[in-house]
């Protein structure tokens, strides 16, 4: 039974999430060494422990939740048993890899080479088991108090609105209207309060698709008014400036992750619409081979117009050059491509706009996305006349995708080289006869502990990434999800956070 207590500790316990949604993006120290991460981190974990605390007491208020249950009149039939407890909890979404996460968070942090710092974190990033629990602790908070449409609504406004003041500070840093004298370089790649491009590109690319979603809706709405009015005009406006805000500073990131997941959103965001619009409308109807010849042609010839705007302003002009970069006929062609595919998008959104056959579009757009991905192969490989486009500012980042040879590409090969031995090392760590890994054969199955691949990674350090990188630098990080993974948590931590992503994904397409 909820009291006065219990239902204050509700609120505290969604201001706690939605304190975590604004100040964790927006919060950064200039006076602390590190400025960033250890100072988002400190904040979250304290939040956390407030949200725990709230809940301790609701649960204290509100007791166990067990209620006596009436005996039936006589001559009534007993009510059916309750469930038991075990049966509860295994029809929760995602209790049981979460709980695996945190089993694979445990053993091997009791089991790390470096176990105080598995638990709390190194100080450059303090993303130890204390911190993953948190993250756990307000995930879990929010799926069993997050209830009703009004606090989804509340949720979503706050990080959309977050969003705003991080974007437009990436923007200002661009242009070089920053107050703060930072070390490094702020403004050929942003990075805004994140404090690293790659940071504030993944949070922005979050934050984009609940803006669109909303502004499509204030559209609709807008739409359907038989009179006019301001309300949902302005609501319109509104998004679409955040939405602007935020691509411009994904872009001004130069990030190339980012930019292919927000590809990718946009493209499953598209196609998951039209798919529900087209089971509504034509349920059951099979597709004919004039529809499909249809939707090529559609996609196709926009392409092809941007491929001949290429080639003609090359026919006319030459090779172009503009700063630095020079434009010759396979950049330009490039170019041009690209621009027929925003021509394609353009053209899809006056279709859905305009409500004439929107419904059959979702072939287009799958065809597009192929289209896109074969085209981003194409500007990879170096022996294509495309690949010339990797000089150009922003698209060029998309033509460096494969780049393994130089640059932050061939620093990446060179860890993950490392982080592969590591992995498969058949000797153990240490120095014989003071101190070595007596668990080196399980390695591959717990890992090396949270935050320990640091410590770990200097027996496999490979020589050559001292000619590309500082010298006096150490991966801690593999820049890459999957390796980190492994080698932190091994094969179970692997296993469970892989089925927790893919469980989100299966009870999101189901419902």
């Amino acid at each position: 039974m909820q009291t006065k207590l219990s239902l204050v500790c509700d609120k505290l316990i969604e201001a706690g999430w939605l304190a975590v949604v604004i100040l964790v993006p927006l919060w950064f120290n200039i006076y602390s060494a590190r400025t960033f991460e250890p100072d988002k981190i400190t904040l979250m974990r304290s939040i956390a422990l407030v949200m725990v605390l709230a809940w301790l007491i609701k649960l204290a208020e509100e007791g166990s939740g067990q209620v006596r249950r009436p005996t039936p009149p006589a001559g009534d039939h007993p009510a059916p048993p309750p469930p038991s407890l075990w049966r509860r909890l295994a029809g929760v979404p995602l209790l049981l890899p979460v709980l695996l996460v945190v089993f694979a968070y445990l053993l091997s942090t009791a089991l790390s080479i470096s176990p105080t710092v598995a638990l709390w974190g190194s100080y450059q990033r303090m993303q130890g088991t204390y911190t993953a629990l948190s993250y756990i602790v307000i995930f879990a908070l929010v799926a069993s108090h997050l209830r009703t449409r009004a606090q989804l609504d509340r949720l979503m406004t706050t990080i959309i609105l977050t969003s705003l003041p991080v974007g437009l500070y990436g923007i200002i840093q661009r242009y070089g209207l920053d107050p703060l004298p930072w070390a490094g370089d702020v403004q050929t790649r942003v990075a805004s309060s994140l404090g690293n491009s790659i940071f504030l590109a993944s949070y922005l690319i979050m934050a984009i698709p609940p803006t669109l979603a909303r502004l499509l809706n204030a559209m609709r709405a807008i739409l359907k008014e038989e009179e006019i009015g301001w309300g949902n005009t302005i609501l319109a406006a509104v998004y679409i400036f955040i939405l602007a805000v935020d691509v411009i500073a994904v872009i001004f990131s130069g990030s190339r992750g980012p930019m292919l997941g927000l590809m990718a959103g946009m493209f499953f965001f598209v196609l998951l619409g039209l798919l529900l619009s087209y089971r509504q409308r034509q349920p059951g109807q099979t597709l004919t081979l004039r529809s499909v010849g249809v939707s090529l042609a559609e996609v196709i010839v926009p392409l092809g117009i941007g491929g001949v705007a290429g080639a003609a302003v090359f026919a006319i002009f030459g090779p172009v050059t503009r700063g630095e970069v020079r434009y010759d006929h396979g950049a330009l062609l490039a170019l041009g491509i690209f621009g027929g595919f925003g021509l394609s998008i353009l053209y899809l959104a006056v279709r859905v706009a305009l409500s004439r056959g929107a419904w059959r579009l979702w072939l287009n757009w799958a065809m597009l996305a192929v289209a896109m991905g074969g085209f981003l192969v194409a500007i990879n490989v170096p022996t294509s006349p495309l690949h010339t486009v990797r000089d150009a500012p922003v698209v060029g980042r998309l033509a460096q995708l494969f780049q393994s040879g130089e640059g932050t590409g061939k620093v990446r090969a060179l860890i993950w080289e490392g982080v592969l031995n590591l992995i498969t090392l058949d000797e153990p760590l240490g120095i014989p006869g003071q101190y070595t890994d007596s668990l080196y054969r399980v390695r591959p199955l717990i890992g090396y502990g949270p935050e320990s691949m640091f410590n770990a990674f200097a027996r496999v350090y490979p020589a050559e990434l001292a000619h590309v990188e500082a010298r006096g630098s150490s991966a801690d990080r593999s820049h890459n999800e999957t390796f980190d993974f492994v080698a932190t948590l091994g094969v179970i931590g692997f296993a469970a956070y892989y089925w927790l992503i893919f469980g989100l994904f299966y009870y999101i397409l189901k419902v």
